[in-house]
């Protein structure tokens, strides 16, 4: 059995899951301070409702 070797298949592939990854953390990270956003836009007008 021949030693890791990085072939081109294998380049592509952790470049593609380094993306995936880093999409990841983008979209969630995102996805949180937009949250965060509208919680606190919003809360003035919620105290006030019924």
């Amino acid at each position: 059995m021949r030693r890791f070797q990085l072939t081109p298949l294998r380049t592509a592939v952790a470049v593609v899951l380094v993306l995936v990854v880093l999409a990841f953390i983008t979209v969630a990270s995102t996805a949180l301070a937009f949250t965060v956003v509208a919680f606190t836009a919003v809360q003035p007008y919620a105290v006030e409702w019924p």
